[in-house]
């Protein structure tokens, strides 16, 4: 059978694949860089699931409300994009975690890219980003009170497993949300990793 045929030449080039992994795992491995590149403009909902913590979000913001919040809409450019809206008790800012990337075997980070807009939704706004490295110290709070692009360089002190980026704030819209990070991993792991998800 064609496809039997296929399976165990498959099967066939696994094994060679693995035996050759094997044999050059002894002559030590060899690091190479691989970009990791993460975007979200905001057109879908995927911010729910792609952050790994955030406030509510709700189809229709209330005039009062005690914590934070989270609801898409059109911002003055008119694209759609994520609105942040303030609670009134204490700490009640709205929030969006992020860990980058968003699976845990990365490898390791040695720098890095944040860049997003902000745009206003109201007459008072104040968005906080929070960055800090899993694994290495550095990382920086830098508080935004306008509307922009901004951009910022993620640089641990020394190479990291994760970048978190936190989100907190009031009164603004973010969009066109952009993250790349500059990471190392074993060559033959990650090939040996690209040969089993693709003959999953």
């Amino acid at each position: 059978m064609p496809h039997d045929r296929l399976r165990s030449a498959a099967v066939a080039l696994l094994l060679a694949v693995s035996l050759l992994l094997a044999h050059s795992a002894g002559h030590g491995a060899h690091r190479a860089s691989v970009p990791y590149l993460y975007s979200d403009n905001f057109s879908t909902d995927i911010a729910r699931t792609d952050s790994y913590s955030h406030s509510a979000f709700v189809e229709s913001v209330p005039p009062v409300r005690l914590f934070g919040l989270l609801a898409y809409g059109l911002s003055p450019s008119g694209s759609r994009a994520l609105g942040f809206y303030g609670g009134f008790e204490v700490d009640g800012d709205a929030y969006l975690y992020y860990r980058f990337p968003l699976t845990s075997d990365s490898g390791e980070i040695h720098d890095g890219q944040l860049a997003f807009d902000l745009l206003p939704d109201q007459q008072f706004l104040r968005l906080s980003v929070v960055v800090s490295f899993e694994g290495a110290p550095g990382g920086f709070t830098q508080a935004l009170f306008s509307p922009g692009h901004y951009e910022f360089t993620l640089l641990p002190s020394t190479p990291c497993s994760a970048v978190f980026v936190h989100f907190l704030g009031d009164g603004g819209f973010l969009d066109n949300l952009a993250v790349s990070l500059s990471v190392s991993t074993d060559t033959e792991s990650a090939s040996w990793g690209r040969m089993k998800r693709l003959f999953r």
